[in-house]
């Protein structure tokens, strides 16, 4: 069996999704994890370049480092300079896409006989067995909190992706009975194969290393995080308002410490934050490396993440494993990945989410027993358990 994988979405920065195919493919690429057999051959495309599995291996390893000066490593900082420049050009993205399905498509038409793999949603065309990755429908659900340039992509390609699939692959139960209620398509042939969480999260950090973190980010000894893209569906902007809410002694010496790069509409909640942010309430750290995520969710004193609709929530499974407490949202898959190990809050109510941060950090006692029971719970978040699944699927369509 040979495995074809579209890797554009491993392009820096990488996304969510970026995130769950680097994981999935490290796994599948360990012999110490797998056996070789299962998989003779596993190749991942980009628009620029085919990896090889050696090279793929490299790409996976220094996603969060410089690039490689190799010929590969320059044709990904080259599309990594186009995704920036695209970001900022509203219609560049539909002539991207045009442009990436052409010459993809001209790569898959070469591998025939493989499994392809799209772990980004939309099916290029490929004569031969196909299984994408559908992670949610935010955008049936939620249309207003994605461009429109986003939701036409969706909205043009899905039905004839899923016509098209030999199984597909999704990542909750929640988001299974999305697919299955607005699309016609039989329950066994969609398959679940969650995200995890990577073994960093789950380290004992000590008190010197959470100390020198602070003082790497300027940050207190008390601190609330929240981690995520800044775009409307995320909501910061309803956590904004509920931190408002709060004492302002309560802000000053415990204050809202923000993670994530801007995305689409991020001047608007840049806006709201501003204020904050001069009174030092807020604190605004933008992108952050990879390594220093894991220390950071160790050192905080809660992990809050409010938004109004994931696929899974990857942070909140990850601040599970850190040992921090958490509130998340009571809507979509939160509280199916929380596992009762959270509190759950009603994302557009503000007197509540203040209520429950408040009372959160005043009761330890609470504290101890949320982070006792998703510690315990979080033992089953394992990339390799989520790999297994996704080698079975292949497994399913090989000869």
């Amino acid at each position: 069996m040979k495995l074809i994988i579209n890797g554009t979405s491993l392009i820096p920065p990488l996304s969510g999704i970026g995130r769950y195919t680097q994981n999935l493919l490290k796994c599948l690429l360990d012999p110490m994890q797998f056996d070789r057999s299962a998989i003779e051959r596993i190749q991942a495309l980009t628009p620029l370049s085919v990896y090889e599995q050696e090279a793929l291996k490299q790409l996976l390893d220094t996603l969060d480092q410089e690039l490689p000066q190799n010929k590969q490593g320059r044709s990904l900082n080259r599309l990594k300079q186009i995704k920036s420049i695209v970001k900022r050009i509203p219609i560049a993205n539909s002539l991207k896409r045009t442009v990436q399905q052409s010459l993809l498509k001209n790569k898959l038409a070469s591998f025939k006989g493989s499994i392809y793999w799209e772990p980004n949603y939309i099916l290029e065309k490929f004569d031969g067995v196909s299984i994408p990755t559908i992670y949610d429908l935010s955008h049936i659900r939620y249309p207003a909190f994605h461009p429109i340039e986003r939701r036409r992509w969706l909205d043009g390609n899905l039905i004839k992706t899923i016509e098209r699939a030999a199984e597909i692959i999704t990542i909750s139960e929640f988001s299974k009975s999305e697919i299955l209620e607005n699309f016609s398509i039989r329950h066994e042939d969609i398959t679940i194969v969650p995200p995890a969480v990577s073994d960093e999260f789950r380290e004992e950090y000590t008190r010197v290393e959470k100390t020198e973190i602070r003082h790497l980010y300027e940050l207190p000894v008390s601190f609330i995080l929240s981690v995520g893209t800044l775009e409307p569906r995320k909501n910061l902007a309803g956590l904004l308002a509920a931190f408002e809410v709060l004492p302002n002694a309560f802000k000053a010496s415990c204050p809202l410490v923000i993670v994530g790069c801007s995305g689409w509409l991020s001047d608007d909640i840049d806006k709201i934050m501003q204020p904050m942010v001069q009174k030092k309430q807020v604190i605004r750290l933008g992108y952050v490396p990879q390594h220093h995520l894991p220390i950071l969710f160790s050192a905080a004193s809660l992990f809050v993440y409010i938004s109004y609709y994931e696929g899974y929530g990857m942070p909140v499974a990850e601040a599970m494993c850190s040992g921090v407490p958490i509130i998340t949202s009571n809507l979509s898959s939160m509280p199916e990945v929380a596992a009762n190990c959270a509190t759950l809050v009603n994302p557009s109510d503000k007197e509540q989410i203040a209520q429950e941060i408040q009372e959160l950090m005043e009761n330890k006692i609470k504290r101890i027993d949320q982070v006792k029971r998703a510690k315990k719970q979080s033992d089953h978040y394992v990339w390799e358990d989520s790999a297994q699944k996704l080698v079975k699927i292949f497994q399913r369509h090989g000869s």
